[in-house]
Order: C-alpha cells, then structure tokens, then sequence
C-alpha cells in the first residue's frame, strides 16, 4: 500500500470513529425494578411533565431536546426520584436503585450530575439513620429509661445532620458555579431545612457569585439572584423597621404623617393637635382590621364629642388590587367609617408609614394625646376602650 495512502485511511478510520463518539450524547439509565420512567422538567416554578419511557432489559435512553443546562427529573414508580443536570453535548450513564424511596444513583459522564448523586445519597443515607432513631424511640416508649434515650437519640439526631449539612458545604465549594448548588441549598428533610437565608446568607451570596459569573442568563440562576435580592431587600427593610420601632415608643413623639385623602387633599396628623387621637393603620383587604372596625365605630360614637378623633392611614395598593383606591372607597362606606381623616399613598407595604412608625403587619394603632406624644402601641379591643374611658 502506499505509504501516504495508507496514512490517507487511518486518519480517515480515526476521524470517523472520533465523529461518531462526538454524537453519542443523551442520558443511558440502568434501574434494577421497574418498567417505566417519567421524565419531568425542573423549572423554577413547576415540575414539568416531559416524557414516559419505556424500559427494556432494565435501560432506557433519553434524548433532552435542549440547548442550555436543564435540570430533569426522572421519577419511578417505586418512588424514587433521580435529579439530572443535562448540558447539551453530554453523555451521561446512571446506575439507579429504583427500589427504595429516595432513589440512590452514580452517574458518569457530568460532573454537576455526579454531585447531584452525591447530595442524593447524603439524603438518602441522613434519612435512613433518622428512622432507626425512631425505631429505637418507639421501642423504649414506655419505659422508665425513655427520658434519658430521647435525649441520646435527639443528640445523635443532631450530631448527623451537622454532618448532613457539613458535607453539603464540602459539595458546593467544588465548584460555586455550578448550577447543582441551587438543588443543593433547596435541600430538605422532612420539615427540616439544612440551609435558610437568615443563617446562611454567605453561602447564598457566595453561590450567586459563581452562577451570575458562569450562567449569567439561565433561567434558575437568574430566579437564585431574584430570590436573593429580594431577601436581602426584605432585610433592609426589617432594619429599618426596627429602627423606627426603637424611636416610636411611648413618650416620644408622633412622626407627622401627611398624606391625600380619596379626594387628593393632603391630611396632616398634626392638624389634629388638642384631640386624643387614634391612629388606625389598616386597609380594605385585611380580614382582622375589617372585623375590628364596628368596635372602632363604636369607640369614635361614644366619644367624638369629647375630644376623639381616629386618623385612617390605609395600606391599599398591594399588587393583586387592580383598582385599592375604590377598594379603600368601598370598605369606608361598607364599614361605616364617617370620621373625617381617611388617608393613603395607595402604595401597599411599599408605604412611607412602616418607616416611620416601625411596624410590619396591620392591624395596628397608635393612640397620642392632645400634644402629639405617644400614649400607647397598638391597643385594640376591650383594652383601647379601658384606655380611652380613662383619658375621657
């Protein structure tokens, strides 16, 4: 053969043998029970229906029809619930046990998959040993010693899911970019959590880093970042909140609040000086503030003669209230409001008022007398009446 020719052909062998393992991709499972597997997609709102498969001789194979990462879920018959991170071009071989609950796997091929595994069987194992402690609670249930076991049992419960969480950790700081960190953080056990925005704000802001540096326009990473800010706004918030709470106290003085009644005429707390008033934080959308307004009738009734005024401020426009400024109309005229001082910014909870007066849910009142200083937080009820039937 001549020389050339001959390299001619292997190069020509090797480049059709190297294509053709090139276009091997998809997902090859190997289970050991069942016949059928679901394919569902992990978006960040909803398990999405995809697929069932067959499965023959213990394998199936599965093509994703995708051109970005994309998480899927397989779930079996038997219960179990394997997670996959798909990249478009890989190949990835799983050896699932379909017989148990949690669906313990390995997977070759992805390296995000792989992880994935790993967290599973971290679960998997966590949850195990958690049901032997509570064979042996229920098998010293009724016996003297049961105090001192529970004890045991509750230590040792805590000691592995350090353990659990620790390991976790060890995972996502592999690779912070990778978007299997989101699955990892979302870990759950029964009721318990292994991570929560409060305590574990670092590590969320760590992951984020990594997946906004590495998936800057994937669809989970973006929901991560999302869910991220708006905690960390919900913490600023809260801040100040707190801040303000400290301040408003009884003693000090009132913060003015102006804002426009229904009509748009700017109303001022402090146009009320000389008068006890009660300021009534509410709005048309809330059950108890609405259940407690015939009481505050009342009260307004039986002393606007003697120096009682109530200055409304309501928290209408929250975003499901196409139209809060008739709501609020509504609610005064349903409810019998007539005093006079009715006003909103019509903002909701992005209102200037939670600033001011440090406060984080309605109903909620203030009562300052004729100066304009605080007499008391948030009294309702039979305990505003005594109050007012007091100072009047």
């Amino acid at each position: 053969m001549n020389y050339l020719k001959g390299l001619t052909l292997i190069a020509a062998s090797i480049c059709v043998l190297s294509c053709t393992q090139q276009k091997k991709t998809g997902i090859h499972g190997v289970v050991q029970y069942c016949d059928e597997v679901l394919v569902l997609e992990i978006t960040t709102q909803q398990l999405k229906p995809i697929d069932t498969l067959l499965i023959t001789d213990k394998t199936f194979n599965y093509q994703p029809n995708t051109d970005v990462p994309t998480f899927l879920l397989f779930e079996f018959p038997t219960g179990s619930k394997i997670p996959v991170l798909y990249q478009p071009g890989e190949y990835i071989e799983l050896n699932i046990n379909d017989t148990t609950e949690f669906g313990d796997f390995t997977a070759s091929g992805s390296l995000s998959t792989a992880r994935l595994a790993r967290q599973r069987d971290l679960l998997s194992a966590t949850a195990r040993f958690i049901d032997s402690l509570d064979e042996v609670n229920a098998t010293y249930l009724d016996t003297s010693s049961n105090s001192s076991i529970r004890r045991d049992l509750y230590d040792a419960a805590q000691q592995r899911l350090a353990q659990h969480r620790k390991a976790l950790e060890a995972i996502i700081d592999e690779d912070t970019t990778d978007l299997g960190n989101i699955l990892a953080l979302n870990q759950r056990l029964g009721e318990i959590d292994f991570f929560d925005y409060q305590h574990d704000y670092a590590y969320y802001e760590k992951v984020d880093r990594g997946l906004q540096a590495a998936h800057p326009d994937h669809a989970h990473a973006n929901y991560f970042h999302k869910r991220l800010e708006e905690y960390k706004a919900a913490m600023v918030r809260q801040m100040r909140i707190d801040n303000a709470a400290e301040k408003v106290v009884v003693g000090t003085q009132a913060p003015e609040i102006s804002l426009p009644n229904l009509e748009g005429e700017i109303l001022n707390l402090s146009d009320l000086r000389g008068k006890v008033v009660l300021i009534d934080f509410w709005a048309s959308w809330c059950g108890p503030c609405r259940r407690a307004n015939p009481e505050l009738v009342a009260l307004y009734e039986k002393y606007k003669t003697k120096g009682f005024e109530i200055f409304s401020v309501s928290l209408d426009g929250i975003p499901n209230q196409p139209n809060p400024k008739n709501d609020w109309r509504f609610a005064i005229e349903k409810d019998g409001l007539i005093w006079p001082y009715h006003v909103s910014d019509l903002v909701g909870f992005e209102s200037q008022v939670f600033d001011l007066y440090g406060f984080d849910g309605i109903p909620f009142t203030i009562l300052v007398d004729g100066q304009g200083k605080i007499l008391a937080r948030n009294l309702r009820g039979k305990a505003l009446a005594q109050k007012l039937a007091e100072l009047l």
